[in-house]
């Protein structure tokens, strides 16, 4: 007997104009996450955040005196993880690297740990909240941090190449994400379908090696191809490994 393994299914595509009832109902009250797509095409952002104009708001206005990246390293017999930490001293230094990676046409092998957070009032004229997201919230379905007085805003800045640990984010809550510029290829799970051993340094990430596509394919799950104006809905605890494209 052939065993064939579990085949990851595309994630649900919807357009811009989608009735936010038809989104509420049949993937956010669900947990169903879902690709609506060019949110974001008439974003200022499209236009204005080249990766200099990234690097110059980035240096002004985060504040972090050091930063965390991880970075994907070989399988190891003593290694606890298929990560490892790596800090920079500066932000500057890191759109160093990125520039460096894109010049040589080398995939990035370390991106930032956690992103980096900004003063929401920097970015919210470049990026405004979505039209469905908005009526929703109006309706009292979403709570939408945006409208109710968020006070940063998390960015992932990098280039191609590199592909994340898998994981699951420990807030609680959905989330969504938008593809400003570039491209990204996420791999969602939900986590009893993954194996419930975990790497100890992450209690939220499971063991194997998700940049590997005999590992990252093994598991029923979803595949979501980001375009540049696309908007990702996460439902809360989706285990996810994404690959910078």
């Amino acid at each position: 007997m052939v065993h064939m393994a579990p085949a990851l299914q595309p994630v649900d595509r919807l357009e811009e104009a989608v009735s936010p009832h038809y989104f509420f109902e049949n993937y956010f009250k669900p947990g169903k996450p879902v690709i609506i797509t060019k949110v974001a095409r008439e974003w200022p952002a499209r236009r204005r955040w080249s990766l200099e104009a990234m690097r110059e708001m980035v240096c002004q206005h985060a504040d972090a005196e050091a930063v965390e990246m991880v970075a994907h390293q070989p399988a190891s017999a003593t290694a606890a993880s298929h990560y490892t930490d790596v800090r920079l001293p500066t932000l500057a230094k890191y759109f160093d690297y990125i520039q460096k990676c894109v010049a040589s046409k080398q995939p990035q092998e370390a991106a930032l740990k956690n992103g980096v957070a900004l003063p929401y009032e920097t970015v919210a004229p470049s990026c405004p909240v979505p039209k469905v997201l908005k009526v929703l919230h109006e309706r009292n379905q979403l709570c939408v941090r945006d409208v109710v007085g968020r006070e940063t805003a998390r960015l992932f800045v990098s280039a191609r190449g590199f592909h994340g640990r898998c994981h699951y984010d420990r807030f609680g809550y959905a989330f969504f994400s938008v593809q400003v510029k570039g491209s990204k290829t996420w791999f969602l799970y939900r986590g009893g379908d993954l194996p419930l051993q975990r790497s100890p340094p992450f209690d939220n990430a499971p063991m194997q090696d998700f940049t590997q596509p005999e590992v990252y394919s093994a598991f029923p799950g979803f595949e979501a191809k980001l375009q540049e104006g696309d908007m990702l809905f996460l439902p809360p605890y989706t285990y996810h490994s994404v690959l910078h494209t």
